[in-house]
């Protein structure tokens, strides 16, 4: 039965925007300022529970990274290191400190979803996690948000099959490591073939985790009818499939056509409607299997105008309410490719049976 809820948790913390890479790079802190402003005076702003964040604890963290990475983590930025792991992840003194409040958003966002009568609910976090492996940083990912929030749906309380559909730009390597042997998440990655360069549909899982790993390769220059094409001929039937007790969205907005100026190799032509129509698929399966349960955790997304008004659909999608005017429109014709999905779900649906 669809949900009717008409409230989403929403999990934000101002400490988040004191993380401040090197000025070059794109995932500065106006991205969350950009979030919240909007929100702020969204129609949908009084369908929002504005709920308290907490750092996670090293236990939390303990579930899916190494604790040998995570002293090290912590004793390299608060020493006043400005690169971890990889010239991407630039770091400053308190970047630790909003790593911790981002998974910590990630788990309450979680909690909520499960315990609350409402069942849905959004973070908006940074940095983003998706490429944080058990043992280093990636990608401009610390911490990897939404596998310590998978973990803590597992480990407190008790859920047997978790989905992660991933739908920023880039491969969730990190996430598809930590996970590739385990039976109780199902991960899911619509991404360009392109940075981190992994992901491909062959990678299926090992061990208890075979067939719980499904990668799908969205050629540049896709419209949101390739990711809706994925969404009901593989994700659909993945997750009837799998029958998860909660969808877990690693959030990443970076597919839409206005990422590219931000981010070289970005070439996706998604629009910010795209995102709700996205969206809705989503929380139809979270009402088909999950009793409504569904969270999202923000990932990438560059642009602030585009970034804003595509988390604003998202949730505006989520809570059954007409979708919000999108001010940034669509991609130029000269950016769009004609794009033939049907070999790249027909190997995938082989691949895994579906």
């Amino acid at each position: 039965m669809p949900s009717s809820n008409k409230t989403i948790g929403l999990l934000y913390d101002a400490h988040m925007l004191q993380h401040k890479p090197h000025s070059s790079s794109p995932e500065r802190p106006s991205r969350l300022q950009a979030i919240i402003d909007l929100l702020e005076k969204s129609t949908i702003h009084d369908h929002l529970e504005k709920l308290p964040v907490r750092q996670a604890e090293l236990s939390e963290l303990e579930r899916v990274h190494t604790s040998e990475y995570l002293a090290r983590a912590e004793r390299e930025i608060k020493s006043g290191a400005r690169l971890l792991d990889d010239p991407d992840t630039t770091v400053s003194t308190h970047s630790w400190d909003a790593a911790l409040y981002a998974a910590g958003a990630a788990i309450g966002a979680v909690d909520y979803a499960i315990t609350s009568p409402n069942k849905r609910s959004f973070a908006v976090v940074r940095p983003p996690g998706h490429h944080a492996l058990p043992n280093q940083a990636m990608g401009f990912c610390i911490l990897n948000n939404v596998a310590v929030a998978a973990a803590h749906a597992v480990a407190v309380h008790g859920l047997k099959r978790i989905m992660i559909v991933d739908i920023d730009v880039h491969h969730g390597n990190g996430t598809e490591e930590i996970f590739y042997d385990s039976e109780n998440v199902l991960f899911v990655s619509l991404h360009q073939p392109a940075y981190p360069f992994t992901g491909a549909p062959s990678d299926v899982g090992k061990d208890s985790g075979t067939g719980h790993n499904i990668n799908v390769l969205i050629p540049v220059g896709s419209t949101g009818k390739a990711y809706m094409d994925v969404l009901h001929e593989i994700i659909v039937p993945a997750a009837e499939k799998f029958k998860p007790e909660i969808i877990l969205v690693s959030a990443g907005y970076d597919a839409h056509w206005r990422s590219g100026e931000y981010v070289q190799r970005i070439g996706m032509c998604l629009t910010s409607h795209d995102y709700f129509k996205i969206a809705k698929v989503l929380a139809e399966i979270a009402d088909e299997h999950c009793e409504g349960r569904i969270a999202g955790v923000l990932e990438g997304g560059y642009d602030l105008d585009s970034l804003a008004h595509s988390v604003e659909q998202t949730l505006a999608s989520w809570l059954h309410l007409p979708a919000p005017f999108d001010p940034v429109g669509s991609p130029p014709s000269r950016m769009v490719k004609k794009v033939d999905m049907k070999a790249i779900i027909s190997e995938v649906k082989a691949i895994h049976n579906l």
